[in-house]
This record gives C-alpha cells, structure tokens and sequence, in this order.
C-alpha cells in the first residue's frame, strides 16, 4: 500500500499500520490504549515486530486519517483471499464460509 503522507517520518506505514492491528487484536479500545500497549512491550516482542520504541496515538492518528479506505480495503480483501486460499480460514459461528463488514464501521 503507497504512503499518502507527504514525506515519510520517523515510523514508516508498514509499522503504524501493524502497530494499530496489534493493539486491536490485543482488545485496545482506543489509539491511546494501543500507544500503552506499544510502551509496555518487551524487547524480544519489539524485535519480532520491528517496532523500535512507543508508538504515539497522534502519530497513528494522523497517519490512519490519511489512508485512503479504498486502499485498507484491498488490502484486507488480498489478505483473507489468500488465508482462504491456504485453507487457514474456518468458520467459526456461522452456518457458512463468509466474512462480512459493516460499510458503517468504515465510516462511510
């Protein structure tokens, strides 16, 4: 996914993107929550993630505003194509094999 931000900062689009995701899995509730969780994270955890320090809530904030949702999109679209393609997708309380998102949750 190309970085819209108009020059490239101290966190590169990759790191932010997967900063946020981490903190989503792991039940943050807001960008605030997941800057803590990046604080609080153990050195071995930092390498494995490539993330070097805190990430700040501002800082994802302002990068996660300029991301086209057209782009998330695709990209969330190639991710479960290919884990169903790998067979690594089951479902998991429904009746059948389908992932749904809520357009209201994207903000549209």
């Amino acid at each position: 996914m190309p970085d819209p931000r108009a020059r490239e900062g101290r966190w590169s689009l990759s790191q932010i993107l997967q900063a946020t995701l981490i903190g989503l899995m792991a039940g943050c509730r807001s960008l605030w929550e997941a800057e803590d969780l990046s604080d609080r994270l153990s050195e071995p955890m930092r390498k494995m993630l490539r993330l070097p320090r805190r990430l700040a809530d501002t800082t994802a904030r302002d990068a996660l505003c300029r991301v086209p949702l057209e782009g998330l999109r695709a990209a969330l679209h190639r991710l479960v194509h290919t884990a169903w393609r790998r067979k690594a997708l089951a479902p998991v309380g429904l009746p059948v094999g389908v992932v749904a998102l809520d357009e209201a949750a994207w903000g549209k």
